[in-house]
């Protein structure tokens, strides 16, 4: 081996070690991190099912706004004939920007809310820190109705954008756009 060779063994193999560092430092940030694993998980929840269901989503608001006197198959079968495939899903860009952080965020206020409610619960009967709590279901409605209405508030104007891309296809060039009106 000649000494370009060599040094270019020493940068691969420096690379490689940066990379493998890299990975377990990220790999154990990860694995200590509630809050990231809770908001990401909701976050592409919420992505996966929105991408799922944007054609009914998209006759649903259409319905809703122009209304309409045809059956879910006729809507559908007319929403492809005149836009095809991307027509089931305009607006699902936006209704994606919207429901991740919304879908994130309630899933993570919802375990900050059970985990309150439980250290509450504890508290109030004088057990012990590690005393094992189960919260009822009118608890758990608690938890996700406050849940959700923190979520919600925060990602409101974004499903006006949605709203505003679904129904008039075109006039926006994008979600920039639509917010600006």
């Amino acid at each position: 081996m000649n000494s370009e060779s060599l040094k270019m063994v020493g940068v691969i193999g420096t690379c490689m070690a940066f990379r493998d560092a890299f990975l377990d430092s990220v790999q154990e940030w990860w694995r200590g991190n509630n809050t990231a694993r809770f908001l990401m998980a909701g976050a592409v929840a919420g992505i996966v099912s929105r991408t799922a269901v944007s054609p009914l989503e998209v006759i649903a608001t259409a319905q809703m706004v122009r209304g309409g006197n045809k059956s879910l198959l006729g809507e559908l079968t007319e929403l492809f004939q005149t836009e095809g495939i991307k027509g089931f899903f305009k607006g699902n860009g936006a209704n994606c920007i919207k429901v991740a952080p919304t879908r994130g965020v309630q899933f993570f206020m919802f375990e900050q809310f059970k985990t309150r409610l439980v250290q509450w619960k504890r508290t109030s009967q004088g057990l012990a820190e590690d005393a094992d709590i189960a919260l009822n279901p009118i608890e758990r409605l608690i938890a996700g109705g406050f849940a959700g209405m923190i979520a919600s508030s925060m990602v409101y104007p974004i499903e006006v954008v949605k709203t505003m891309l679904t129904m008039y296809p075109g006039k926006y060039a994008g979600i920039g756009a639509a917010f600006k009106g």
